[in-house]
């Protein structure tokens, strides 16, 4: 939350597309003395229209 001056987590649900975005906020997570575990999920396969 913005304009609090208590510490607030860093969001974890996000999905992100890339290896690289999602190490940076793993990161940013152990920062604070977290830890963090990047998981790949299945590749999407899309119905054809």
């Amino acid at each position: 939350m913005l304009g609090t001056s208590e510490f607030v987590w860093p969001t974890t649900n996000k999905i992100y597309r890339s290896r690289s975005t999602a190490k940076k906020r793993a990161e940013l997570i152990e920062s604070f003395g977290a830890t963090a575990a990047i998981e790949r999920s299945s590749k999407i396969t899309w119905p054809h229209a």
